[in-house]
């Protein structure tokens, strides 16, 4: 389990003016000119306000949000990255605290995360580094490779030698030969094409089924309606939580939160303004499909 308990957070915000100013009266004391001088204590940005939520079992969890709205910082807080500054994090597997679960986390840019000279060698660095001799590091690294989708081929090459989503795929295989507890996810689609898109839920969907729990961070709405739950994040606070199919359905709340409605949900909006019958259930191409089949074939 994975509790969020009036979680607070804020950086201390450095500005561009405070550095300059500092260095101007460096100068100046230098020159004899002037007394050291105050300069304004950096300003705090408090970027997740008041957050609570808990993250149970398997399933995936979702969370929407426009630019700036703290989710990236929400999932350092649940990886251990950062600390909150008021409230509380708990991260356990058992009810006395005894087990702390252990978050992977795979960051926005995750091609940033490669160092090693191969693949292969990359994959394993995580089990190695946590004790595992050799022969169970690279089974571990093997198995996730595999389940990335990284081709054998590949396995002995440069990491840096291959492409952006190959190597986005390396470093996400690196996060799971680790065999994390929850597996956390920052914008995985970024600046993917429709085939990496459809791999990457397919995994998703794998490993949903093997009964890891993933908490995951999209602009990509057609992903997040493939989610268990949805979480809205809004100017560093819960806006909204429930089913995608509840809540990515209000067009209105969304846009007060700088969300755009998944297509599947703007097109059966559509239909039903043009007098076709299409429940609310139908979240899915295929559920929205075969209920316009049915409401086509209805006689008028």
């Amino acid at each position: 389990m994975i509790a969020f308990e009036g979680v607070s957070f804020a950086y201390r915000d450095v500005g561009r003016k405070a550095n300059t100013t500092r260095m101007q009266d460096k100068c100046r004391r230098k020159r004899g000119r002037q007394k050291e001088a105050d300069v304004d204590a950096p300003a705090e940005r408090t970027v997740i306000r008041d957050v609570s939520f808990s993250l149970e079992g398997p399933g995936i969890l979702g969370i929407a949000g426009a630019t700036g709205s703290g989710k990236s910082t929400l999932l350092k807080l649940l990886a251990g990255l950062l600390e909150p500054q008021s409230g509380r994090i708990v991260r356990t597997s058992d009810g006395d605290g005894s087990h702390p679960l252990r978050v992977g986390l795979v960051f926005q840019y995750p091609e940033r995360q490669l160092f090693s000279q191969t693949v292969r060698a990359d994959a394993a660095f995580g089990p190695r580094n946590r004790g595992l001799d050799r022969e169970h590091a690279e089974r571990d690294a093997e198995w996730a490779l595999r389940a990335a989708g990284v081709p054998e081929a590949l396995w002995d090459r440069n990491p840096f030698s291959l492409s952006g989503g190959e190597q986005r795929r390396v470093a996400f295989a690196g996060v799971l030969a680790l065999r994390p507890d929850v597996l956390a996810l920052d914008e995985p689609t970024a600046g993917q094409d429709p085939a990496h898109r459809r791999d990457l839920a397919a995994l998703l969907d794998q490993l949903r089924e093997q009964g890891m729990p993933i908490v995951m961070t999209s602009h990509d709405m057609n992903l997040l309606m493939r989610c268990d739950q949805v979480l809205i994040m809004d100017q560093g606070s819960i806006a909204d939580r429930g089913t995608p199919a509840r809540a990515l359905s209000d067009a209105e709340r969304l846009a007060s939160c700088g969300l755009e409605a998944p297509e599947l949900v703007r097109m059966a909006s559509c239909l039903r303004q043009n007098g076709f019958d299409i429940p609310p259930d139908a979240d899915t191409a295929e559920a929205l499909a075969d209920a316009l089949v049915r409401a086509l074939r209805r006689p008028s």
